[in-house]
């Protein structure tokens, strides 16, 4: 049952615009498909196929690990870390790169922030020792690499900025 629901969850975005495809073209299709129907649904397909490039995370900003030990090393280190477990096909993961982003970006010397796509081996890997069932994912760990907190679907900015705030002593 698990692997069912990570299945659905991880790829939220592909399942659903699958679904809005299938409805619209069998709408369209009760009364023929005229051109301008066809035209239609390929403006839908354009707008599925650019929202997901537009909003894909680049792979020179998901975390580089090879393995789990990788990862471990990774976590140990001089600042706290706030891994995001990740799908590219997942609805809620597209809505929260803007905020991730903006996170990573106002406390890069305070924070360090590790992308891994669930799809990944690693990623698979990460998902199974946290029982992550739903992404985006987010698990907050201090710097010496133990894990403080958790959660899900939508980041919590102002949470995770006072959680930071009590890892840290800013001169």
């Amino acid at each position: 049952m698990t692997g069912l629901v990570r299945l659905c969850a991880f790829n939220s975005y592909l399942l659903a615009t699958l679904a809005g495809g299938a409805l619209l073209l069998a709408l369209l299709m009760r009364n023929g498909l005229s051109t301008v129907d066809l035209g239609g649904v390929g403006l839908y397909a354009a707008a599925v196929v650019t929202v997901l490039i537009r909003r894909r995370v680049p792979a020179a900003r998901l975390a580089n690990l090879t393995d789990l030990a990788a990862f471990d090393r990774a976590l140990r280190g001089e600042r706290p870390t706030l891994l995001a477990l990740w799908s590219q096909r997942c609805g809620f993961c597209l809505l929260a790169r803007p905020e991730l982003d903006w996170l990573e970006r106002a406390t890069t010397t305070r924070l360090q922030v590790l992308r891994v796509d669930v799809h990944s081996p690693i990623g698979a890997q990460l998902a199974d020792r946290y029982d992550v069932i739903a992404t985006p994912a987010f698990l907050l760990f201090s710097a010496n690499g133990v894990r403080e907190g958790s959660f899900a679907l939508t980041l919590d900015r102002a949470r995770v900025r006072y959680w930071l705030d009590q890892q840290t002593i800013t001169p």
